[in-house]
């Protein structure tokens, strides 16, 4: 065979770093858009170096691009371990309010975030809190040229450098790995994947050579298992296999599995050790790394070892039987506690796994056929290339080297195996089909060097119709693939997001002093953790399932009663419903007997429960969603029936809703006429209506109630009254009133108040030249933010 020319080597790498400075050039356009998408919307919150966020009140400003609660998750898990340090707590509190949940991400990842994080405050001078908010921008960069890296040095060393320039910039060109970095949004799956890719590929033999299980997947393979269990244990039985059959056809010794085994389950228990705290074995269904993994895995390097010995009779009996005495029982100890308990664990599909990447987040996929069935013709023909080729070829391989009687053809055919085994389960967790495709690169291009199929320039030229079809389809691609640049319009999905940050920041600003337990969607209960560092009763967690039990069970109630111990269980404080929610209604179980209405629906019709108050909040001014409403309640002392209702009409007012405010004010005027409470609220209404003629009639009313002794049971009653007989010039008694609300003042009675008439008390505090205690105006400064 004649030595490559000089000259080709060197346009082989000028085409590897050209194809790696393309890729980058590419993945900084959508970080530049990620950046200006979280700098759209509501300003960030103001800094405070005490704070383990940057920022004050524990808020957070970055707003992740796809994947938004995965994104926010990491983010907060990797602020938590710089503030606490690696043995931080494990119970996590900010979901499945009140009593939280055992954390268990894996720190690997979060180690990772946080070095990058560390070089970005070095090079940029940003505290280190809100570097790792930036760090969710720049690791799926990072990453991406990791991982062309990675490829072009395995291809180069395995076959030769112009094959790692072709496979280099046919993963560039490649939109379905391309989408697996999408800068903005972080998942500890991707990793997964691109770890239990490259174990499988290292472990793929040359039929040519002597096989040995190199240790290099043993440690890959643990790697991915200690980041997520659905991608990881999965290639270290593919490994498994394809050791076996290997061994089992070119006859070769198979200690090497016993040791690969050692080495990985030695790891990956090292890695669960770090993670969690060994005296609280904490199962959580095998989603996350478990010794149990660990022991499976060593259990499964014997039961091959002793299995394989059986076979070649190298081993004396009693070593065979105690190497499968040892490895079955330990290899089962893992299924029969999945079997048992009825925890799938790493067959679990996670939400990540049921799409081919972050893309199309938060879209899931029953299936590949599934998701093919709404793909373009273009995106079919590409996925399913690779893996429809490699398996054309290996077949096609294994019959020709059969029929030469070649010894290496049972080592072709395991591998086939193994790989069609690897395309069924890509059916049912359709990201596993980027690892096809990863895994069938060095294999076609084994395939290809081999005499048998090497077809020379044919090949080549094949291979340039790849790239080039790549190239032109790159350029149309559908929105499902292409990744967002300076050029892309704002999702509904990123509008949405805005606005959910934005509610946070507010919830937060307007409640700096109390703790908020908020039953609210998903999608709003993550922004409302993250951006506000307030607590849910669910999120996009898997391990908030408790919560959204809470929640179906709230919503559906028929009775009032019912809803009512459950929030008080709970401890809930508020509860949010944005009218383009999907997910909310879809937790409300049917009333059991006809004509009754759930919680849900009562809320839709505005029905209030007595323990239960409207909260003006104004969505800000965005594009697209001024037909869109959300709804605040807050849980509040029990009320009666006039002042549910006088509240209700007040709300209404303040949110310029006057239709449903005028039908409040009807009711209440023909139900309680004499009360007070109606009264003020009934001149606040008409006031706001330019009704002056009403408004003064209700303020006499009011004025006559407070002449003859009447005082409020509730604080913020006194100060609407003052505001009541402000707004219709009656000054001297609209100051009694102030002054008496002012001198029982404290930071509970300051709560009852909105927004608006916290702003009104200040103006009427300032016109009658009434102070506010210094802590107590801090609060009601924040409260009435929007108005300032």
């Amino acid at each position: 065979m004649n030595p490559t020319p000089l000259w080709h080597k060197g346009a082989a790498a000028a085409v590897i770093l050209l194809t790696l400075f393309f890729a980058l050039k590419t993945d900084y356009r959508s970080l530049t858009w990620a950046e200006t998408l979280t700098s759209q919307g509501s300003p960030a919150p103001q800094l405070d170096s005490d704070s383990p966020t940057g920022y004050e009140l524990g808020q957070r400003h970055f707003l992740a691009t796809r994947n938004h609660g995965t994104t926010y998750r990491w983010i907060a898990y990797t602020q938590e371990l710089v503030e606490n340090g690696p043995f931080s707590s494990t119970l996590y509190l900010s979901d499945a309010a009140p009593t939280g949940r055992v954390q268990q991400l894996p720190k690997l990842y979060a180690g990772w975030l946080a070095a990058i994080a560390g070089g970005i405050s070095l090079t940029t001078g940003h505290p280190l809190p809100i570097a790792i908010e930036k760090a969710a921008l720049w690791e799926p960069i990072l990453s991406h040229a990791i991982a062309l890296a990675f490829v072009a040095g395995f291809i180069a060393r395995r076959f030769n450098i112009a094959k790692a320039a072709a496979t280099t910039a046919f993963l560039a060109l490649f939109p379905f790995f391309s989408a697996q970095f999408v800068p903005g949004s972080i998942d500890a799956d991707r990793w997964a994947l691109l770890l239990a890719s490259a174990a499988i590929a290292i472990s793929v033999p040359n039929p040519n050579r002597e096989y040995k299980l190199p240790a290099s997947t043993a440690v890959l393979a643990a790697l991915a298992l200690a980041v997520s269990p659905t991608f990881g244990f999965i290639s270290v039985l593919a490994i498994a296999a394809i050791a076996a059959l290997t061994i089992y056809s070119q006859g070769t010794s198979s200690q090497s599995l016993f040791k690969w085994s050692s080495l990985g389950a030695g790891i990956t228990a090292m890695a669960w050790f770090i993670d969690q705290n060994p005296v609280a074995l904490e199962t959580s269904e095998l989603r996350y790394n478990h010794p149990l993994y660990a022991i499976a895995w060593l259990g499964i390097g014997l039961t091959l070892d002793g299995s394989l010995s059986i076979i070649d009779g190298k081993n004396s009996r009693s070593s065979t039987l105690w190497k499968l005495g040892c490895g079955i029982p330990l290899l089962g100890s893992l299924f029969y506690y999945q079997i048992a308990y009825k925890h799938l664990g790493w067959l679990y599909a996670t939400p990540g796994s049921l799409r081919p990447s972050d893309l199309d987040a938060p879209l899931v996929f029953k299936n590949s056929f599934a998701w093919l069935n709404g793909a373009g013709p273009l995106e079919i023909v590409f996925i399913l290339l690779l893996p429809a080729t490699t398996i054309a070829a290996l077949g096609v391989s294994s019959f020709v080297r059969f029929k030469q009687g070649a010894p290496e053809f049972k080592t072709t055919l395991s591998i086939l195996c193994v790989y069609v085994s690897t395309a069924i389960l890509a059916v049912f967790k359709i990201r596993w089909g980027i690892a096809l495709s990863l895994i069938s690169l060095p294999l076609l291009w084994q395939l290809v060097q081999r005499q048998t199929l090497d077809s020379g320039r044919y090949t080549w030229t094949a291979v340039g119709v790849m790239l080039f079809s790549l190239f032109a389809w790159n350029k149309s691609l559908p929105d499902p693939l292409r990744r967002p640049s300076g050029d892309t319009p704002l999702r509904p999905a990123d509008l949405q997001a805005l606005v959910q940050r934005h509610l946070s920041h507010w919830l937060a600003t307007h409640n700096p002093s109390r703790e908020v337990h908020a039953l609210a969607s998903p999608a709003q209960s993550d922004s409302l953790i993250f951006h506000g560092n307030l607590t849910a009763l669910l999120s996009t967690a898997w391990e908030s399932y408790p919560g959204q039990v809470a929640a179906s069970r709230i919503l559906s109630a028929p009775e009032n009663t019912e809803v009512q111990a459950v929030l008080e269980s709970r401890e809930i404080t508020h509860i949010l419903l944005p009218s383009w929610d999907e997910v909310l209604p879809q937790l409300v179980q049917e009333a059991q007997s006809p004509g009754q209405n759930t919680f849900f629906e009562r809320l839709q019709t505005w029905v209030l429960p007595l323990y239960l108050r409207a909260i003006p909040y104004h969505l800000p001014a965005v594009a697209g969603f001024e037909s869109e409403k959300l709804a605040v309640f807050e849980i509040c002392p029990q009320q009666d029936e006039a002042l549910s209702m006088s509240r209700l009409t007040e709300y209404f007012v303040e949110m310029r809703r006057m239709e449903p405010a005028g039908l409040a004010a009807q009711t209440i005027e023909e139900a309680y006429p004499q009360d007070p409470n109606v009264s003020a609220a009934l001149s606040i209404f008409y006031k706001h209506s330019k009704d002056t003629l009403n408004s003064r009639r209700h303020s006499e009313k009011l004025s006559e109630s407070i002449k003859s002794g009447y005082i409020p049971f509730d604080w913020d009653r006194r100060v609407v009254q003052a505001i009541a007989l402000a707004l219709n010039n009656k000054r001297q008694l609209a100051r009694a009133e102030l002054e008496a609300s002012l001198e029982s003042m404290n930071e509970d009675s300051l709560y009852q108040l909105t927004p608006l008439q916290t702003y009104q008390l200040l103006s009427l505090s300032k016109t009658f030249s009434m102070s506010i205690p210094a802590e107590l105006l801090e609060i009601a400064l924040k409260r009435c933010s929007e108005y300032l």
